[in-house]
């Protein structure tokens, strides 16, 4: 299982950059408390990340990240990603990668950084593994957390030009405060190197938002 300490240092070197806030840091270390709705499958995950919007990641300190043992393991034009030995890796983008992202005015823009989602990756598709991920549809009904869900059936979710078979998204909530919404991704991580494309995330469907323009996907795979 993933070490909530090692986790925590990896969090902590966002935090002291500048790029993640103690709040959200607090929050993704909650996942690891025992009667974490996450805890089940956190316990059969490869690794997690953190998906953090900046303005420009171009202008990321990407030396102060380097030197804290990451090491960049995928880049496109307005994504990148810093694999960390902790397996909490950390994600930037300046692009859109959900609906919310297309909803957004100049005049209502949320400040950069700040905190788009925590995702739990579980790649081996062992039975046991698959179980845990099914069993999050449940575990998000008994919480009364609204979710969505992307892929199956052979159909896969893409994110810049890596995809994966299937994701399940939850939109925690605590005393009526929305939390950051939590993406459980299963299968793989599949390298599409000669094609791009993102199935955007689904906005939290308790909030009835009007659907995107441009419809769930941006970039053709």
């Amino acid at each position: 299982m993933l070490s909530r300490i090692q986790v925590q240092e990896t969090l902590g070197i966002a935090n002291a950059l500048g790029l993640l806030d103690q709040g959200a840091a607090d929050d993704v270390l909650a996942s690891f408390d025992p009667g974490s709705p996450f805890r089940a499958v956190l316990e059969v995950a490869d690794c997690m990340h953190v998906h953090i919007k900046v303005d420009d990641t171009a202008s990321l300190p990407r030396a102060a990240l380097l030197a804290g043992g990451a090491v960049i393991d995928n880049e496109k034009d307005g994504y990148i990603k810093f694999a960390c030995p902790s397996g909490m890796n950390l994600i930037f983008s300046s692009i859109n990668v959900a609906q919310d992202d297309l909803r957004e005015s100049p005049d209502q823009r949320r400040p950069r950084p700040f905190l788009d989602h925590v995702g739990i990756d579980l790649r081996d598709p062992a039975p046991a593994v698959r179980s845990a991920f099914d069993g999050i549809v449940a575990i998000a009904d008994q919480n009364g957390y609204p979710r969505s869900s992307q892929g199956g059936a052979g159909k896969a979710v893409f994110c810049c030009h890596v995809s994966v078979a299937e994701k399940h998204w939850v939109y925690p909530t605590r005393a009526a405060q929305r939390l950051t919404p939590v993406e459980i991704a299963f299968g793989p991580l599949v390298i599409n190197a000669d094609s791009s494309g993102c199935d955007l995330r689904p906005t939290d469907p308790s909030l009835a938002a009007a659907s995107p323009a441009c419809g769930t996907r941006c970039g053709a795979p």
